[in-house]
């Protein structure tokens, strides 16, 4: 039997696990107490990394979706990323993905939270300026606006 292990990482304002193995019926149950842990001590917040692992069981998915549950009726939310292509289609297949942000790297899941909790971690999204190369004599939005009240101006006298 493969030997899981589990660690966790608090962050601002959240907490991470780490999963490295399969989330078999086996590993579910200490899987469902670190989360019970994290959760009684107020956690709210939590990212499920999964590392090194292609499966996961039914077990493990019911731990999730109550996982899930007890972190919104706690104000917060569940994402789960780092999952192999295995696991994300067995989530998908049985419909996870639609109840629980599932996201390819941590980055991805971090970026999925409000933007206060962003902001708390460093996460933050860049934002692409666009390219005004592409239309080279295209007018300000203020000259714009300075040309629209011109010809109104013109058109009232």
């Amino acid at each position: 039997m493969e030997r899981n292990e589990f660690r966790v990482d608090h962050l601002e304002g959240l907490s991470v696990i780490t999963v490295s193995g399969n989330l078999d019926t086996h590993s579910s149950y200490r899987f469902d107490e670190i989360i019970s842990q994290l959760l009684e001590k107020g956690v709210a917040n939590l990212v499920i990394e999964m590392k090194d692992g292609g499966f996961i069981g039914t077990a493990s998915v019911e731990v999730l979706l109550r996982t899930s549950d007890r972190c919104s009726r706690a104000g917060g939310s569940l994402s789960i990323c780092g999952a192999s292509r295995t696991a994300r289609e067995t989530l998908a297949a049985l419909g996870v993905d639609q109840v629980i942000g599932v996201y390819e790297d941590r980055k991805g899941a971090l970026l999925s939270r409000p933007p206060d909790v962003r902001r708390r971690l460093g996460v933050l999204e860049r934002r692409r300026r666009p390219d005004r190369r592409t239309v080279p004599d295209a007018p300000s939005d203020t000259e714009r606006r300075k040309t629209d009240r011109r010809q109104s101006v013109t058109t009232e006298s």
